[in-house]
């Protein structure tokens, strides 16, 4: 399957796709920042230096919840792991 092909969502070929494929070739985490909710900021801040567990006691949510937002965090920035999107994020000063 090439980049940019449309590929089943969960399907274990989407998954291997984005996990191998350039960054700049799946996404372009510069033109979707802008659609971080307030929210997803909270938890980039928290992302920082917090395990996920933490996080949910700080925002009073579930586990889960957080999981949600960190992994939207992670495609609307391009960024393959939490230290990457916090990175990002301080590039784009969506954040201290």
């Amino acid at each position: 399957m090439a980049v940019g092909q449309a590929a089943r969502r969960g399907t274990r070929s989407s998954r291997v796709l984005f996990r191998t494929a350039p960054q700049t070739e799946v996404r372009r985490w510069s033109d979707s920042w802008a659609a971080l909710t307030a929210r997803e900021l909270e938890v980039v801040l928290l992302a920082a230096g917090m395990p996920n567990a933490r996080i949910a006691e700080q925002l009073v949510v579930t586990l889960d919840t957080v999981k949600k937002h960190v992994s939207h965090l992670l495609g609307k920035l391009g960024a393959a792991n939490r230290t990457e999107a916090v990175t990002r994020a301080r590039q784009l000063s969506l954040i201290p």
